[in-house]
């Protein structure tokens, strides 16, 4: 009652004031109507745009520079879905390859690459800079980046901290042998196993590109300053964790498979701002220590300091008695 008095009084106060004439318009269009006569907003041209867009970046995030190579646990196998097909997927136009055509073609078409012609690859053969970016993100839920209980890269309700932190230099990734050679065509094998018919009852047969022995390396960015920070020793682990816990392309760990797994087996600076140095504490993986109000209880031989009036008294002494 009292808020509803209150609020009654001050807009029978605000209308007294006004007059008739103002009490006419609403109160908002005549505080527009005075900004307006008041300010007048320029119109910005083309070349003034341009000459904003030209001027230094006013970020304060530092970057460090680092170098990565991986190499292949299990056998790595792809089931890239070609424009013909997305487009298929809009339109509701259903796509058909030829059935008699070779399996290897019908396997190399379902690769990743950096060039295509007539939905087929032709330039270098590879992993796109996504799916990587999406093993490190999912596996996020489980890495933290502080020593706070809930500092995940990744929250399953807040999203991800991940693109913050972590760069990928390279918009594709090029695949390579483990002599360091980019993998050509005649180094892909042809998968064929038995799939479920995710329509109707029955098996279906499927065809996929494998490449048994496999790796790949680059470039990432990582932030060193700013509100998040990820150590260098939580990025080794998290890239660790991702190629065991997530995986790459199809039949990958996360798709309950045990395929395109990988392990990290070289990370280091080579430029841009200084890492950041963790305490011993973090590298330990200890939690943060936070700040009681505890009473503090002195043990001396044997004896325990008063709480309150610091009587010693001896362990045990005043506690209620047992009944037996």
């Amino acid at each position: 009652m009292k808020y509803y008095y209150v609020r009654v009084l001050i807009c029978s106060c605000y209308l007294r004031r006004q007059t008739p004439a103002t009490r006419q318009v609403p109160f908002f269009k005549r505080t527009c109507t005075m900004i307006d006569s008041i300010l007048e907003v320029p119109v910005m041209t083309t070349n003034r745009i341009k000459e904003l867009f030209a001027q230094p970046t006013r970020s304060t995030v530092e970057v460090a520079l680092y170098e990565y190579a991986c190499t292949g646990l299990s056998a790595i196998m792809f089931d890239r879905m070609t424009q013909a097909q997305v487009r298929g997927l809009v339109t509701g136009e259903k796509v058909d390859y030829p059935k008699d055509e070779p399996l290897e073609l019908k396997a190399l078409r379902k690769m990743y690459s950096d060039k295509y012609e007539n939905d087929m690859p032709v330039g270098a053969l590879g992993i796109p800079n996504e799916n990587f970016c999406a093993a490190l993100r999912d596996t996020g839920k489980k890495v933290k980046y502080g020593q706070g209980t809930w500092d995940f890269i990744t929250s399953g309700t807040n999203g991800t901290l991940l693109y913050c932190m972590i760069r990928l230099a390279e918009p594709f990734i090029v695949l390579r042998d483990l002599e360091g050679n980019p993998v050509t065509k005649d180094q892909i094998k042809v998968d064929c196993r038995k799939g479920n018919a995710t329509q109707g009852t029955g098996a279906v047969g499927i065809i996929r590109p494998r490449m048994d022995e496999w790796g790949f390396a680059g470039h990432l960015f990582l932030a060193v300053s700013g509100e998040y920070v990820l150590p260098e020793r939580q990025l080794e682990r998290l890239i660790n964790m991702a190629g065991l816990r997530a995986g790459l392309c199809s039949g990958r760990p996360g798709m309950q498979m045990p395929f395109g797994q990988f392990v990290l087996r070289h990370l280091k600076h080579i430029g841009g701002a200084k890492p950041r140095e963790i305490t011993i504490s973090e590298a330990n993986g200890e939690p943060k220590k936070r700040a009681t109000r505890k009473k503090a209880t002195l043990v001396e031989n044997g004896e325990v300091a008063g709480h309150l009036n610091g009587d010693p008294k001896k362990p045990g002494e005043g506690e209620p008695q047992s009944t037996k």
